[in-house]
């Protein structure tokens, strides 16, 4: 047998054991997940990465290194 430590706070734990439950009626879990964005186009996907390259090459989205992101995610 496993076992697993989750901290969290009361609503996580609590939407944790709802969905390990298997309780439809959760209404903290959302039944479906937000879907991925759609592209009409090979270039309408291209101006997307651009528009993201642009906007790391001028600084106005923060970028985390491999050991900034695991001291951050270690902290929830």
């Amino acid at each position: 047998m496993q076992s697993i430590t989750i901290k969290g706070n009361d609503t996580l734990i609590n939407a944790i054991l709802e969905l390990v439950k298997c309780n439809p009626n959760a209404e903290i879990i959302k039944n479906e997940a937000p879907q991925p964005k759609s592209y009409n186009s090979l270039s309408e996907l291209k101006a997307d990465y651009k528009n993201r390259v642009d906007e790391v090459l001028n600084g106005a989205v923060k970028l985390y290194s491999t050991e900034e992101l695991i001291k951050e995610s270690e902290q929830w």
